[in-house]
């Protein structure tokens, strides 16, 4: 016969295997022995221990936690230093090449001007042949 009262049986049967199974609980509880206050006591003290560890434990690992927060701050000093420097590395040669692209710019203008000019800087305006001028040698 099941000790737990199940929903199929009878309410009868229900009642008695109740009744059975708290009547032996409770016979068990008064044949316990009280707890002695050493046990009790032993309990504690090994919570207590328990917790002392668990304590050490968090306090170490928030000592590795500092230390590995200041390196990685250093590390991160060292990189944001490396970055800035190849920045201004980057900008210097920007500079040198615009500086240079302007030369190259301002000979490639020079060149048109004094193609527009004409030869000897004769005011011809690069028309030379079609107008028919004569400062330009060899142009009728």
């Amino acid at each position: 016969m099941p000790t737990q009262p199940r929903r199929g049986m009878f309410r009868k049967q229900r009642q008695h295997l109740r009744r059975a199974t708290d009547a032996s609980s409770s016979a068990r509880k008064e044949n316990r022995a009280p707890p002695d206050a050493s046990t009790h006591a032993e309990r504690r003290a090994q919570a207590a221990e328990a917790e002392s560890v668990k304590l050490k434990r968090e306090k170490e690992q928030l000592k590795k936690d500092k230390r590995n927060a200041s390196r990685r701050k250093g590390r991160q000093k060292k990189r944001i230093a490396d970055l800035e420097s190849k920045v201004k590395e980057a900008q210097e040669e920007l500079k040198a090449a615009v500086a240079q692209s302007e030369v190259k710019v301002h000979k490639i203008l020079k060149k048109k001007r004094e193609d527009e000019r004409g030869w000897f800087g004769a005011g011809c305006g690069g028309r030379a042949a079609a107008q028919g001028c004569r400062v330009l040698p060899g142009v009728d």
